[in-house]
């Protein structure tokens, strides 16, 4: 709708202003209805600017320090040092064009086909981009060539990548560096924010016209994606080309992507898959416990009537009238504050330790041979029988913080990536990892692998990351944990009590002496009191 601001009400006080105001609107919206222009549909966006929330708390984590990406930072004058370089990518880029068609220039390219693609590249933004077809055309084909031709120097430690490069007239240390440049890295961790992103279909077509080919531009490309985030990823993964082609939209989403899987329906743990025994604890514990010490065999009838009939139907009341929440999948990121769903409270690494949990990393290798998806979020489990806790091996690196801010960021800014495995992941750590002692085990398990510095520094990592986010999903492999500690847990303490009765008061000598042993101790301890102080005779 027209973006005009009516204020007030069209009153007599205010006469033929308001009224001019009103006819201009009218104008407006006719102008609107007769426009031809196809709607760009918002809702297909997978680039984001950071929800307010997250980026006025930490704003130096979404925000470029070198290169500028897309249009959301396009033109700052602190960024202006690497458009140069840009320019340079460009022409190395047309050379290789050249090789293969003499007569096309990138300006042909740019005019003829980037231009075409200007609705689909405006789709991927979430919100309107205040420029030009042909603006917007030469600011993503420039940062296309810059991403190219940098990766193919970052990568080009891999042989077959060292004869395609363009000689230059002029050395140009951020293509032409042949040892490992510190600027790479800084341009690295701005390539992987959410807000700096351009859609992948534009380096694709670029690399069509470079090696004349569809399927080895996919192949190449793919190849580079691999390469480079087998280097800078913070949770070994396997790649899987197929989960790549047509499925991802930007560097950071390739990168999501080959953490999580493609299938994020499968991280869904609905309501009716879950025990009724363990939904009636989950709502006891949203309840006052004086309520259900007079009230809880009701309670749980009633419940589990409803649980029954129409599960998915109730929620929705549920969560309306008694401000409770059913763990199903439903966007919950606002900028208001919304409780938050209980679920079981994990322990900590040494807790869990303490406990006689085993806690296990998952190599690759062994997570195939074992048939495991090659997501890495997918392998955390909890075998009951073993009291075993697997999880992915973590590597933490000076950019972990901003690569799994940004993650986070862009599954709360979209249902696409419901049920947010990334940001659950974060919180199941953030439980695990109350102090040092604890990132001190999961490294002695060779579950985190600490390349930041000293452990309190991981510490205060995992303890930040989801500060301010609420969730109310379930993500079945990290929640089906959490119900497999908890019910091991429980499982423990009735054996360890069932223990001590059976071995002091099964059968009746066993509770005479047990009795006796507990008046000695007494009578003990009351005689040592005594030493010390003065106790009255006849006591």
């Amino acid at each position: 709708m027209a973006n005009v601001v009516l204020e007030g009400s069209l009153t007599d006080t205010q006469g033929c202003s308001s009224k001019r105001k009103l006819d201009e609107w009218v104008l407006q919206v006719e102008q609107e209805l007769m426009n031809d222009e196809e709607i760009i549909d918002r809702k297909l966006a997978t680039i984001f600017h950071v929800p307010k929330p997250l980026r006025d708390s930490n704003k130096h984590y979404y925000t470029p320090s070198l290169v500028s990406i897309g249009p959301y930072h396009f033109g700052k004058p602190e960024l202006s040092s690497m458009e140069n370089h840009k320019s340079e990518a460009v022409r190395r880029v047309q050379l290789r064009v050249q090789k293969k068609f003499p007569e096309l220039t990138i300006k042909s390219i740019v005019e003829s086909d980037i231009m075409k693609m200007d609705k689909k590249t405006r789709a991927c933004y979430d919100e309107e981009i205040p420029c030009s077809p042909i603006a917007l055309s030469w600011m993503v084909t420039r940062d296309a060539c810059f991403i190219l031709e940098f990766l193919l120097n970052y990568i080009s430690g891999f042989v077959e990548y060292k004869e395609e490069k363009v000689v230059s007239i002029k050395y140009n240390s951020i293509f032409d560096g042949c040892v490992k440049n510190p600027t790479w890295e800084r341009i690295i961790d701005d390539l992987l924010l959410l807000e700096n992103q351009i859609p992948l279909f534009i380096m694709k077509h670029l690399l069509e016209m470079e090696m004349g080919s569809n399927v080895a531009a996919d192949e190449k490309l793919n190849d580079m994606m691999q390469k480079l985030l087998s280097v800078n990823l913070h949770v070994i993964f396997s790649w899987d080309a197929e989960q790549f082609n047509g499925k991802s939209c930007h560097l950071l989403e390739v990168l999501y992507l080959s953490m999580v899987g493609s299938k994020l329906e499968s991280y869904y743990q609905e309501a009716a898959s879950l025990e009724k025994s363990q939904l009636f604890s989950f709502y006891c514990s949203s309840i006052s416990p004086a309520f259900l010490k007079n009230h809880a065999d009701f309670i749980k009838t009633v419940f589990e009537s409803i649980l029954i009939y129409c599960c998915k139907p109730c929620s929705h009341l549920m969560k309306r009238d008694l401000d409770l929440s059913l763990p199903t999948a439903s966007r919950v990121f606002e900028d208001k504050v919304v409780p938050q769903r209980r679920r079981p409270k994990l322990p900590s690494a040494v807790e869990l330790k303490n406990a006689g949990v085993k806690l296990q990393p998952v190599i690759l290798t062994n997570a195939i041979a074992l048939g495991e998806s090659v997501a890495p979020i997918r392998w955390i489990r909890f075998d009951e029988n073993t009291a075993t806790l697997y999880l992915p091996e973590i590597f933490i690196k000076q950019n972990s913080h901003s690569l799994i801010r940004n993650l986070i960021a862009m599954e709360v800014s979209t249902d696409k990536y419901d049920p947010s495995p990334i940001t659950q992941f974060a919180k199941f750590m953030d439980e695990l990892v109350d102090s040092q002692d604890d990132v001190a085990a999961l490294k002695k398990k060779g579950i985190i692998n600490n390349f930041l510095g000293s452990n309190e520094e991981v510490t205060q990592l995992f303890n930040s990351l989801t500060s301010g986010i609420v969730s109310q999903y379930w993500c079945k492999p990290i929640d089906d944990a959490r119900i497999g500690l908890a019910k091991y847990q429980e499982k423990k303490h009735k054996i360890l009590w069932s223990e001590f009765v059976a071995a002091y008061f099964s059968k009746p000598w066993l509770v005479a002496g047990s009795l006796g042993a507990i008046f000695l101790l007494l009578m003990t301890v009351l005689q040592v009191f005594c030493l010390f102080y003065s106790c009255n005779k006849s006591f």
